[in-house]
C-alpha cells in the first residue's frame, strides 16, 4: 500500500495538507516540514531524522562541518514553511540507511549551485553532479553519466533508480535516459552520507529540501509516482 505523510502548512503552521502517496517500503525520507515564520536562518543542524523510519543523519559534533537551515527565501506560506539545508562545500551528514544493496532509488529536491556529491554509500557515489552531468558509481567499474543542463540557483527534483544493469534518470518528473553498464557491484554501501564522500571530500554546494531512499530499483510506474509526490520546488527563490 502507498504511504501517505501528514504535514503542516500555512502561516505559523496553521492548517494541514496530505502529501501525495509515495510507493511503499522506503528506507528513509528526510525533509524539514516543522519550520515556522520565525525559524532562524543560518542555524547549524547536527542531525536530521527522517520522517518514516527514524533514520538519523548526523555530523558528530563538528560544528564547522554541519549544514545550516536555509529559510530566508524558501520559508513562505506557499511551501508550508518547509526548510532546506544549506551545504556550503564543506558540510556533510552520515547515516546508515543503505547498509548493502545491489539496487537503489534516490530522489532529491535541491537548489543547484555548482555540484558535488549529493549522496554516497561507502566507496560508491549514489548521486554525483560534476557541474555539467549526473553520475552514479556502483562499485562495478562503471560510472554512467548524463548531461543535465541545470541552471545555477534554480530548484530541481532529481531521481535515479539503479538495478538490472541500468541507471534511469528523471529531472522534474521528466524521464531522461536509461544508461546501460551500471549494474551495482558487491561493495559495501555503508556508511551512507549526504553532501560528500564518507568522511568528507567532493562536497556538494547548494540546498537540499528533501531526500527519499529505497533499497531497490522502483519500477517505472512507482518511480513516476515517487517523483510526482516529491515536493516540486521550481524557480530561483
Amino acid at each position: 500500500m502507498p504511504v501517505s505523510l501528514l504535514s503542516l502548512t500555512g502561516v505559523g503552521g496553521a492548517g494541514q495538507f496530505v502529501d501525495p502517496a509515495i510507493p511503499s517500503g522506503p528506507l528513509a525520507r528526510w525533509r524539514n516540514s516543522a519550520g515556522t515564520s520565525t525559524t532562524t536562518n543560518g542555524t547549524t543542524l547536527s542531525s536530521w531524522t527522517d520522517t518514516i523510519g527514524s533514520v538519523v543523519a548526523s555530523q558528530g559534533g563538528t560544528t564547522a562541518l554541519m549544514p545550516t537551515y536555509y529559510t530566508a527565501q524558501i520559508a513562505t506560506a506557499q511551501v508550508g514553511y518547509d526548510m532546506a539545508l544549506n551545504f556550503d562545500a564543506d558540510d556533510y551528514l552520515t547515516h546508515t540507511a543503505l547498509t548493502s544493496s545491489n539496487a537503489y532509488t534516490l530522489i532529491v529536491t535541491l537548489r543547484y549551485n555548482g555540484g558535488g556529491i549529493i549522496s554516497s554509500g561507502g566507496s560508491n557515489y549514489l548521486l554525483y553532479d560534476n557541474g555539467t552531468a549526473f553520475r552514479t558509481y556502483t562499485g562495478a567499474g562503471s560510472s554512467p553519466s548524463l548531461a543535465h543542463g541545470m541552471t545555477a540557483n534554480h530548484w530541481y527534483t532529481i531521481g535515479v533508480r539503479l538495478g538490472g544493469g541500468n541507471a534511469d534518470w528523471s529531472i522534474n518528473t521528466t524521464a531522461t535516459a536509461s544508461l546501460g553498464g551500471s549494474s551495482a557491484g558487491s561493495g559495501t554501501y555503508a556508511p551512507t552520507t549526504i553532501g560528500s564522500l564518507p568522511g568528507g571530500g567532493t562536497y556538494f554546494t547548494g540546498e537540499i529540501a528533501e531526500m527519499l531512499f529505497y533499497a531497490r530499483q522502483l519500477n517505472t510506474t512507482d518511480f513516476a509516482q515517487a517523483m510526482t509526490a516529491h515536493r516540486q520546488l521550481v524557480g530561483t527563490f
